[in-house]
């Protein structure tokens, strides 16, 4: 199953996530996320993207992630490699892999991701 996933150039999610995030906004960042996740009934869990893999032959390209129990996939648009890489502070596509974010889940389908939030 392929999700459709949208941006505010910091959370990358479907957009059932993204907009019930952006109907939060009299809120700030953080308290806003947290709102939205709850709501959403989303498990955030911090998950390592291990895999970067363009698609052959297409425009899109995949990232794999592991929370510790099982592999999950989301298929972006190469039109969100640069605001990945900034989202995540990574100045190389190549160092991609390996990075540790926060990946939002429910019913164990990956919904989305942002970098770890900073500690309040």
């Amino acid at each position: 199953m392929w999700n459709t996933i949208y941006t505010d150039g910091n959370v990358f999610a479907t957009n059932e996530f993204l907009q019930l995030y952006n109907n939060h906004a009299g809120y700030l960042n953080e308290e806003r996320f947290q709102r939205a996740a709850k709501i959403a009934r989303l498990d955030l869990l911090e998950t390592k993207l291990i895999t970067v893999e363009d698609i052959e032959a297409s425009d899109f390209t995949s990232y794999f992630f592991n929370n510790g129990e099982e592999l999950s996939r989301l298929t972006l648009h190469h039109s969100f490699t640069h605001p990945v890489m900034s989202a995540l502070k990574v100045s190389d596509a190549s160092n991609l892999e390996g990075t540790v974010v926060q990946a939002f889940y429910r019913n164990n389908q990956l919904h989305g991701f942002r970098a770890l939030p900073k500690e309040q």
